[in-house]
């Protein structure tokens, strides 16, 4: 029988079993309380270990957590600046065709083309032969109006 308040088995009003005298029933008694009295020791301790346990998985859980979530943030700013570093690769490659396009233009109407910046070709020797092609075709041009 359980007793529903304090979840402890709870002895009948009638023993069940009869000694033949007190003394004995002392006897073999004690060693069952002092057995009982041990588990019930021990079972507590376990209980109170378990809620340590509990208690600090509960608080590594948490700092795991906060950890992944500033994990994920700076992931998230890793990708937004790997995605303006790309836009901005964009832009770069589009403005330097830009500039190619008018220089070729330049170059072709005859006007010096300097390099961006004062930045001198990769291959300064096509660089030369086109400066070379453009006077070349000035110098034809004004003297066929001669």
């Amino acid at each position: 029988m359980r007793n529903r308040n304090n979840d402890q088995l709870v002895a009948p009003a009638t023993p069940a079993v009869k000694f033949a005298t007190d003394e004995a029933a002392q006897t073999i008694l004690s060693g069952l309380k002092t057995q009982y009295d041990n588990a019930t020791t021990f079972a507590a301790q376990q209980v109170t270990l378990a809620d340590k346990c509990q208690a600090e998985i509960d608080a590594w859980a948490k700092e795991i957590e906060a950890r992944q979530q500033e994990i994920r943030d700076r992931q998230a700013w890793i990708e937004q600046r790997e995605l303006e570093i790309r836009q901005a690769q964009q832009r770069t490659q589009q403005g330097r065709d830009v500039a190619k396009g008018a220089a070729d233009t330049l170059a072709l109407l005859g006007a010096p083309v300097p390099p961006p910046a004062g930045e001198l070709s990769h291959n300064p020797d096509e660089l030369i032969s086109r400066i070379d092609a453009a006077h070349n075709e000035q110098d034809a041009a004004e003297r066929g109006r001669s």
